[in-house]
């Protein structure tokens, strides 16, 4: 786990993510294709931003090729960016249980080092046979 790794996104289209299964991407694939017939692109991986507070949502996030003035089918906020200035970062290649399994073990040390965080964010690239997931966990020190 690498720490202190700066996370930014331009042009965000920001919705709700189905919790029971936060790595399956299927129903978005409707979403992405309805912005490909209005010429707008995805410019990076699909991610998922996974809150930690009992009650708060879970979101999709789409990074685009542009600011599309009207959303159009899509739902969801338009960000012209985000940034996370302090995060930890991993990388795992195989499936949703080893992801989930290096989530939970940089949490622990995250913890263990005395950090807080309140969030998760899983940037999601599709492979034949699989999948790589970039992790990265937004922290902040008793210091900050």
């Amino acid at each position: 786990m690498e720490y202190d790794v700066r996370l930014e996104m331009h042009n965000i289209i920001s919705r709700g993510a189905d919790d029971k299964n936060l790595l399956d991407l299927s129903r978005v694939e409707e979403e992405i294709e309805g912005l490909r017939k209005r010429g707008i692109f995805l410019d990076g991986p699909v991610m998922v931003k996974q809150e930690l507070i009992d009650g708060k949502e879970s979101k999709i996030l789409l990074p685009l090729s542009d600011n599309p003035e009207h959303p159009g089918r899509t739902t969801g906020r338009f960000f012209n960016t985000m940034v996370y200035a302090r995060c930890a970062y991993g990388r795992e290649f195989l499936g949703e249980r080893k992801i989930l399994e290096m989530s939970e073990n940089m949490q622990k040390e995250l913890r263990e080092k005395d950090f807080s965080f309140t969030e998760i964010i899983y940037a999601i690239i599709t492979i034949p046979g699989g999948k790589i997931v970039d992790i990265y966990i937004p922290y902040r020190s008793k210091n900050d």
